[in-house]
C-alpha cells in the first residue's frame, strides 16, 4: 500500500507548478451605465428586498434590487413608472439607478364592501366611479391591519394588476 502512496504523491504538481487557470481571478470590472429607460414596476417584494421592472425599450425584465431604492421601499409597488439605468449582471438586466420615479400609484378613498380572512380577499367600494377594488391579505400585512370591516371607510393605494384594480396598501380614515 505504501507504494500506492508514494506514486500519488509523485504525480501531483506541487502548488507552484499549478496551471494558469487555476491563477486568481481578476475583479470584475463595474458594470457601465446605460442612458436612462422607461420602466414599469412588475412586482416587488420590499420584505424580500427584490423586485423586477419592465423595460419599456422591449428589452424584458430587469432585477431591482431594494438597495437601490432611495426612500420608502413603499413608495414602489406594481404599476409605478420610473426612468432607470440597467447593466448586465450575471444573471441578467439589473437596474443600477432609479433615476426618476415618474408616477406612483392612485390613491383612492372607499368603503369596505366586505372582506373575509378565512378567504383572505376583499372588496372596497371607491367613492368616485370606478370598479371595485379587490383587496388581497397581503395589502393587509402591508398595511399592519389585522381585518376589515364592512362599512370602514379607508384610503388605499392602488395599481392596474392583471383581473383588475388592485389595493397595493391602505390605511383606516374612519366609520361611517
Amino acid at each position: 500500500m505504501s507504494d500506492k502512496r508514494d506514486r500519488r504523491r509523485e504525480r501531483q504538481p506541487a502548488f507552484d507548478d499549478q496551471p494558469e487557470y487555476f491563477a486568481p481571478a481578476a475583479p470584475p470590472s463595474p458594470p457601465v451605465r446605460s442612458e436612462p429607460i422607461a420602466a414599469t414596476v412588475t412586482r416587488f417584494n420590499a420584505e424580500r428586498g427584490f423586485g423586477f421592472v419592465a423595460l419599456a425599450d422591449g428589452s424584458g425584465d430587469a432585477f431591482l434590487h431594494a438597495s437601490i431604492v432611495t426612500g420608502d421601499t413603499k413608495d414602489i409597488c406594481p404599476g409605478t413608472r420610473l426612468h432607470v439605468r440597467v447593466a448586465t449582471a450575471p444573471r441578467g438586466l439589473a437596474v443600477t439607478e432609479i433615476v426618476s420615479i415618474d408616477h406612483l400609484p392612485a390613491t383612492v378613498t372607499g368603503t369596505v364592501k366586505f372582506y373575509r380572512a378565512e378567504k383572505a380577499f376583499g372588496f372596497v367600494t371607491p367613492d368616485e366611479k370606478g370598479p371595485e377594488i379587490f383587496v388581497p391579505a397581503v395589502a393587509l400585512a402591508r398595511s399592519n391591519i389585522a381585518t376589515l370591516e364592512p362599512g370602514q371607510r379607508v384610503e388605499l393605494r392602488v395599481f392596474q394588476a392583471k383581473k383588475g384594480v388592485e389595493a397595493h396598501s391602505l390605511k383606516l380614515i374612519g366609520s361611517e
